[in-house]
């Protein structure tokens, strides 16, 4: 094998230099803030005709819309033994980082999530992605997250009401200066793609069809 190598591989005589010496990489640091996008509320689940999404609902208007899905016959949450589906609400979120006097932000598709049968009842369970996890990971919702993960944090049985309320109160702790650079809205979350993506996606398509098709 190393001979088949060697005939194949054309190699370079070796130069000498001098080392180079590695400078010490800059590492962006967590502001430890996350603001939550209330106008991305999305409310999920399981009906007996199969996945029902609401997106950007009016906050004012989920008590009523939960109350008309739970009397609906094929929209209603599916049934598992007798124990209906759970709702899932939950909203994205922003989060910055810090690398001296620059600032950048980083989405966050679903930086909380409240699991619930009822919008009456107070049993529930409330999972928050903490500023510690790493946002390029978070793929899995946070409603499919089972198990022990330090970075993420839950809180059992509070309303939806509370739930809102917590997410709006974050929201008035986030210092002025991050505000300020608050350059990511609702419809950053419309598409899959990030704008850099879908430009590099544009520019494969373009260069012809991926399967060449007989």
């Amino acid at each position: 094998m190393r001979k088949i190598l060697d005939q194949l591989v054309q190699r370079k005589p070796a130069q000498s230099k001098a080392p180079e010496k590695s400078e010490p990489r800059a590492h962006w640091q967590r502001s430890g803030h996350i603001y939550y996008l209330l106008d991305t509320l999305k409310l999920s689940y399981e009906s007996h005709c199969g996945r029902v999404t609401y997106e950007k609902i009016n906050v004012d208007s989920l008590h009523d819309l939960c109350d008309e899905l739970v009397r609906g016959r094929q929209i209603a949450p599916r049934e598992t033994a007798h124990v209906p589906e759970l709702f899932s609400l939950s909203v994205c979120g922003v989060c910055w980082e810090e690398l001296g006097t620059q600032i950048r932000t980083k989405a966050i598709p679903e930086a909380a999530c409240l699991r619930f049968e009822n919008i009456e009842y107070s049993a529930s369970e409330a999972k928050f992605q903490m500023v510690d996890r790493m946002t390029d990971d978070g793929v899995t919702p946070l409603a499919h997250q089972f198990g022990f993960d330090k970075a993420i944090r839950r809180v059992n049985n509070i309303s939806v009401g509370e739930f809102i309320q917590f997410l709006k109160k974050c929201n008035t702790h986030i210092p002025g200066h991050l505000v300020n650079k608050l350059a990511i809205r609702s419809e950053n979350f419309d598409s899959v793609f990030t704008l850099t993506e879908s430009h590099l996606l544009d520019q494969v398509l373009e260069q012809g069809p991926l399967l060449n098709v007989k």
